[in-house]
């Protein structure tokens, strides 16, 4: 395989980058400029695609999106109701009159760093793929990406999930956030939000949220200060 290589600052080892070659699909739908609305519908919802690249004389000419397609069926009327369109003007026109035509491409030497900039701007599931000249080679699938980008971010190979510790017990047993609000209450009595959270490993604003929804359900009684600061008891 392909591999670019980034040296991380301050280390001595490369991390490899993935190549976008390495997750290109070859086979993929691509609609000619030409080709008319309806056909264009038809294809991409028997693929269950809500988006296609567009090409003329095989270089890239933008993507047509379903969402598009949806406005040439309907319209609002001046009493904001729905009102179909005349189907016999819109079937027949061509894809390239209603292709985005912004930056919404890669070219065939980008790295996986390119892809997720790209994501991070437009919210896109199929990412087409170009030469120098512009003719398309192939598209990435955002999903594809998705899954680099959790490569990235793995520890070892695994993923790291935070683990928060009820006070003076190093096992919480699989309890949940508000199952260890609940029992740090029981054990004091009483405490204030901002000692429920440092007990529990959670920020201030959790805490209350979480307690709002515990008082509702009779598990704890709240009380606030004059400065509005909040105080979990037990019910009585």
């Amino acid at each position: 395989m392909f591999r670019s290589e980034l040296m991380l600052k301050g280390g001595s080892m490369a991390d490899t980058i993935t190549k976008i070659s390495e997750i290109m699909k070859k086979d993929c739908l691509v609609l000619d400029a030409d080709d008319t609305i309806a056909y264009a519908a038809k294809a991409m919802s028997d693929r269950k695609f809500a988006e296609a690249p567009v090409i003329r004389q095989k270089r890239y000419a933008g993507m047509i999106l379903m969402s598009s397609i949806a406005s040439l069926l309907v319209r609002r009327s001046l009493l904001g109701h729905p009102i179909k369109n005349d189907l016999k003007k819109v079937r027949n026109r061509p894809v390239s009159a209603y292709a985005v035509r912004t930056w919404t491409w890669l070219g065939k030497d980008a790295d996986i760093l390119n892809a997720i900039l790209l994501l991070a701007r437009r919210d896109m599931e199929i990412i087409p793929v170009v030469d120098g000249g512009m003719r398309m080679v192939g598209v990435v699938h955002a999903c594809d990406v998705r899954k680099e980008m959790a490569k990235m971010l793995l520890e070892n190979g695994k993923p790291v999930r935070a683990q928060k510790k009820d006070e003076g017990d190093e096992n919480s047993g699989g309890r949940t956030a508000i199952d260890n609000i609940v029992n740090y209450v029981q054990k004091k009595g009483s405490a204030s939000a901002e000692e429920v959270a440092q007990g529990c490993g959670l920020t201030i604003q959790e805490v209350e949220e979480y307690a709002n929804s515990l008082e509702k359900r009779g598990l704890l009684r709240l009380e606030y200060s004059i400065l509005g600061k909040m105080k979990l008891k037990v019910p009585e």
